[in-house]
């Protein structure tokens, strides 16, 4: 069913994100973004999702007494990001993700390892 609610947060741009560096314990705080709703359809898919997500992280919790999180969005990259700005879950809209990466130090980004973030800056 891809209408009713989201399953945890959704991080739509209406307020700050903070993200915390991995090495140093920076955080990095990104502020808010107006973004106009999408119209391609992901929205309804995204609250399945998160509701899908939702029930796979109660059960493991349930099951195997393991704490876990998820991020939903429309790629591995936006998911990854999703799942470390709020936890236990959180849906990143994909409007969003443009002025979100744009404030991200490269390091941040899934698959930029330290020697191509330095030659990025």
């Amino acid at each position: 069913e891809a209408g009713g609610e989201f399953a945890g947060c959704v991080f739509d741009g209406s307020e700050p994100a903070r993200l915390r560096e991995d090495q140093s314990g920076v955080e990095v705080e990104i502020p808010p973004q107006r973004v106009a709703p999408c119209g391609c359809g992901c929205v309804p898919r995204l609250r399945a999702a998160s509701r899908l997500a939702r029930r796979c992280c109660d059960a493991i919790e349930g099951e195997l007494h393991l704490k876990v999180h998820a991020g939903v969005s429309t790629s591995k990259t936006l998911s990854k990001l999703a799942g470390e700005l709020r936890r236990p879950l959180c849906t990143l809209l994909p409007l969003v993700a443009p002025p979100l990466i744009s404030h991200l130090p490269a390091r941040k980004l899934l698959g930029v390892g330290y020697a191509t973030a330095r030659a990025l800056s």
